[in-house]
């Protein structure tokens, strides 16, 4: 069986998943980092700190591993840095997708994603009230959620809205 014992107070988890050899890779929100139990329930390793660099995390949530050609990777929904990171078995950044925004390679708090073998990571772009779809490698693929208008205005461009598919959705 497995066993964490934790004092009361001590890491707010907002994700967790098992890497291939049976490490637990947390989440911890509040204090801005990704902590990795042994199989014994010890804590293995730190990765990261509070700030807005590569290997630093600002909310962190979901994470999941995924095995691909070969190798695992864990991907990552860094929250309020508005992107998602890539790391490999050691939690080292591979890449990152995404920066504040609306755009298509933009996202607005990530909060949930999951990995769909021979279709790519699904990213629940909570702010932005969509869906997004990136292929291993980083690259946008597809978006699904958001629908947009275009009126016209009489004397002047058309105006563009953005109506939501999704109202903040959390969760895939």
């Amino acid at each position: 069986a497995y066993q964490v014992r934790l004092a009361p107070g001590d890491y707010q988890i907002a994700g967790a998943d098992f890497d291939p050899e049976g490490n637990l890779w947390v989440a911890d929100e509040f204090a801005s980092r990704l902590v990795v139990f042994s199989p014994e329930g010890r804590v293995r390793s730190l990765h990261g700190l509070r700030g807005k660099g590569p290997d630093e995390w600002y909310y962190p949530r979901t994470l999941r591993w995924a095995r691909e050609g070969g190798d695992d990777f864990l991907y990552v929904c860094d929250a309020w840095n508005h992107r998602v990171k890539k790391l490999d078995r050691q939690g080292k950044v591979v890449w990152t997708y995404g920066t504040y925004g609306p755009g298509e390679e933009e996202l607005s708090e990530p909060c949930d994603l999951a990995w769909v073998a021979g279709e790519g990571i699904w990213i629940v772009d909570r702010g932005n009230h969509r869906l997004v779809l990136i292929n291993p490698e980083g690259r946008w693929l597809d978006t699904l959620g958001r629908e947009e208008i275009v009126l016209p205005v009489p004397g002047r461009p058309p105006r563009r809205l953005s109506r939501p598919g999704f109202y903040y959705p959390q969760a895939l």
